[in-house]
């Protein structure tokens, strides 16, 4: 076998398996090594009979350039998990979506608003308890000092 007919059976059974950049650069990498290999002095059918059968090559390439297949997973569970990958990102959008435009205005004006009007109520309510308390706390007081008086 000639070295282009090497590297043409390699590429073939690459494509449609793998992509094209992946394919270009192993058939650079085998038309590389079969011309360093050459200036070594070994003859092109002696190179490429120890590279052994072009398509055994491209199925092991096949194997190792799928992360997926690395981890030993298969298509479909690749296939599931880039789908809920999608769909997460696709939620994520959604989400990030929910405040946007007049939705955005809206509460980053009611946020404060609120925020104030509670801040109020409260203050209003502290108040009201004191001043409901008062008259209780000069007579406390008042009845406070007249027992240290005499105890004393």
């Amino acid at each position: 076998m000639t070295e282009q007919a090497f590297l043409t059976e390699l590429s073939d059974a690459l494509r449609g398996s793998v992509s094209s950049q992946i394919i270009t650069e192993n058939v650079r990498y085998y038309e590389e090594y079969i011309e360093t290999e050459k200036r070594k002095g070994r003859s092109e059918e002696e190179v490429i009979e120890s590279l052994g059968n072009p398509r055994l090559l491209a199925k092991t390439i096949i194997e190792t350039s799928d992360p997926q297949n690395l981890r030993g997973a298969s298509y479909e569970e690749w296939k599931d998990e880039e789908e809920k990958k999608e769909e997460k990102r696709k939620a994520d959008e959604e989400r990030a979506k929910i405040l946007t435009g007049w939705k955005a205005t809206l509460a980053m004006i009611a946020v404060p608003l609120i925020a104030i009007l509670v801040l109020v109520l409260i203050i209003f309510l502290v108040g009201s308890f004191i001043v409901f308390l008062a008259p209780a706390l000069v007579v406390i007081a008042v009845a406070w000092l007249v027992f240290r008086m005499f105890n004393s």
